[in-house]
């Protein structure tokens, strides 16, 4: 098992991250014989800055799905790449209810003690989303698949990813942030390429969207040809990489 609290960064991970969730549930290993299994669309991966424009769940016990939640989610006007990316136009979210009707909705949807099978970033944005609609907390326990091995074992979820940093980053030189990534055993490039696994943005760049860097419009070109690249602000970063996020 990877344990994050012996890597000598994590002190100072957390110094720089400005996030708390003091009511998340514990992030388990052993996959339970009941659970939720979680899944978002969303219009990108920063909680601070992107909003949830789908949200889908369902129960199973034993093997077998009991039930299942579903519903889009009202936010402001999506542009032509989160479109395309999530298969979700302004038209269909034109009808769709509003986000605190949603979130909770879904919140009666939980049945107390109910473990949700989700990607921790998923977990952190509905976590997030909660609050900002002042909705009790997501309290529930979760396992986090970027951190499941076949095995069962937990692993880092940048071991062995291919990362590129692009604009410039707030908290950290970008050489320490490379430093970081190869600390958790992540692999640095200079260019997005097809190997590319994650682009990293500074949070300016990320917030501007329009007008980006020239990784930035080729990632995009390459997440709709099919390629799988995460592309994160820097503040999403610090939440992948602290486990205390």
């Amino acid at each position: 098992m990877w344990h994050f609290d012996l890597c000598p960064m994590t002190v100072q991970l957390s110094l720089f991250s400005n996030i708390r969730r003091p009511y998340k549930g514990k992030s388990l290993t052993a996959f339970p014989s009941a659970y939720v299994a979680l899944s978002l669309k969303t219009t990108g991966l920063s909680p601070m800055w992107d909003s949830i424009i789908e949200l889908r769940a369902a129960h199973f016990r034993n093997g077998a799905e009991i039930n299942r939640f579903s519903s889009l989610v009202k936010s402001t006007p999506v542009d032509s790449f989160t479109a395309q990316r999530t298969g979700i136009s302004n038209e269909m979210l034109a009808g769709a209810p509003a986000a605190e009707k949603v979130f909770k909705d879904f919140s009666s949807y939980l049945e107390e003690g109910d473990v949700l099978i989700a990607y921790n970033s998923d977990i952190n944005f509905l976590y997030d989303s909660f609050v900002e609609h002042k909705i009790p907390p997501l309290s529930n326990d979760f396992i986090d698949l970027s951190r499941q091995e076949p095995a069962g074992r937990q692993k880092n979820p940048l071991s062995g990813r291919h990362c590129v940093f692009t604009g410039r980053l707030e908290r950290f030189p970008r050489k320490e942030a490379m430093r970081i990534v190869a600390e958790l055993g992540g692999v640095n490039e200079k260019r997005v390429t097809r190997r590319t696994n994650v682009l990293i943005l500074g949070n300016e760049e990320y917030r501007r969207r329009v007008g980006g860097s020239r990784k930035h419009r080729k990632a995009e070109r390459l997440v709709l040809a099919g390629q799988d690249i995460e592309m994160i602000p820097e503040n999403v970063f610090y939440d992948m990489v602290d486990n205390k996020a």
